[in-house]
């Protein structure tokens, strides 16, 4: 008797674990169907689309990370957009290093955006002006003889070019979410050059150190990863 209502049990418990399995199965193709749905806007909202904006932060960024900013953009088509971006990002040195005081590090990006038909998936090209911006520590201001107006302050702009890949989701509510996963801005021309500290230190070792770190400035790659963006498609 015991056996038979063990086999019963077993019997009905493989039947209902059977029917659970086939309706998380069908729950899952649902589910996957609706983001397939949802993320196929993409490339029909854009094609309804002038303008959009969109908001940028970029945890990964040489020279300095964390940068946010803001994107502009005017869509042409389905598969091209004209975009303005502006990523910046600033760090105050603890007062306990004495050689480096605030460094802010800016970009101005001018961006072509090419679909190539598809849904997300794009490759931008285009102008970069950077524009770095360090102040000297009292360490090295130690050895400036005379008052020099902004002689603690090194400013380099440069402009250059910009490419980069990345997926941009639009949904059928307009809102956009996008990955840059990896850009590059590339200085080529130095357009201002401002390191007075060099011209009027009276210590060859520091002068030496502060004109090393201003030609990395100068021709450093800015290398971005994982650029995070949300915005709206107007």
């Amino acid at each position: 008797m015991l056996k038979s209502i063990f086999i019963f049990l077993l019997a009905f418990s493989s039947g209902a674990f059977a029917n659970t399995q086939e309706k998380i199965v069908e729950v899952f193709k649902e589910g996957k169907e609706q983001v397939v749905q949802a993320l196929s806007h993409s490339r029909l909202v854009r094609s309804n689309s002038n303008y959009f904006a969109i908001g940028n932060f970029a945890p990964v960024d040489l020279i300095l990370p964390s940068k946010f900013g803001l994107t502009l953009g005017i869509v042409s088509n389905a598969d091209y957009t004209w975009e303005l971006e502006y990523l910046k990002s600033s760090v105050s040195v603890p007062f306990l290093v004495d050689d480096i005081g605030e460094m802010t590090d800016e970009r101005l990006s001018v961006i072509r955006r090419n679909y190539f038909g598809t849904e997300t998936f794009n490759l931008s090209y285009g102008l970069s002006y950077n524009r770095f911006k360090v102040h000297i520590g009292s360490k090295y201001l130690a050895y400036i003889a005379t008052n020099i107006p902004d002689v603690d302050l090194m400013q380099i702009d440069s402009l250059g070019f910009y490419v980069g890949i990345g997926n941009r989701w639009i949904f059928a509510n307009r809102w956009m979410v996008g990955v840059d996963w990896v850009s590059w801005a590339q200085p080529v021309f130095t357009t201002k050059y401002n390191n007075k500290y060099s011209d009027y230190s009276t210590d060859e070792d520091s002068k030496d150190t502060v004109d090393t770190v201003a030609k990395l400035i100068r021709w450093v790659p800015r290398i971005t990863l994982l650029k995070l963006q949300v915005g709206y498609s107007f």
